[in-house]
């Protein structure tokens, strides 16, 4: 389980300029147009696949995937000897519009650091976007889109398959 913290930040004055000043000339504001960034507060996770000795040094991969197959990869720091992570780092995409993200898909997956990180061993993941399988994750990626500059919490149910996972 990954407990997470996320919002769009947008401003007007943030404005995709030719656009915006296109879109008031003609009487026209789509918001979904308006330049802003992404927030990600990973806070936690817990119910992970423990080492023998009981902990892990685990950490996170965030993966913002665009429909033109760019990918904007972040990385949390390690976690060292926790059995139960706490993060409590924030992944921040900027220059993103909501247009944009509605068919963007973010990829949160969790790892375990090894000692020369060669083979890293993956531990979960769960992916946000409106194309995903998971009814919960589409309600919440909408509901994060929906309501700029407002905290959605959410606890989400990692998944062992490594889908779109990247090594």
């Amino acid at each position: 389980e990954l407990r997470i913290k996320a919002k769009l930040v947008v401003t007007p004055l943030q404005c995709k300029t030719s656009l915006y000043e296109e879109q008031i000339a003609g009487g026209i504001e789509d918001k979904r147009h308006i330049m802003g960034h992404l927030n990600l507060l990973v806070h936690s996770a817990r119910n992970l696949q423990l080492r023998s000795d009981g902990t892990l040094n685990s950490f996170v991969k965030g993966e913002l995937i665009h429909p033109n197959k760019r990918e904007l990869r972040q990385k949390s720091p390690v976690q060292k000897k926790q059995a139960c992570p706490q993060w409590k780092h924030t992944f921040v995409f900027h220059n993103m519009t909501q247009a944009e993200l509605e068919d963007s898909m973010l990829v949160l997956s969790i790892w375990d650091q090894t000692s020369f990180g060669s083979n890293d061993r993956f531990l979960g993941s769960v992916s946000l976007g409106s194309g995903v399988p998971s009814a919960q994750c589409r309600l919440l990626w909408q509901r994060i889109l929906n309501q700029p500059n407002e905290w959605t919490d959410e606890s989400l149910i990692l998944h062992s398959n490594m889908g779109c996972v990247k090594k």
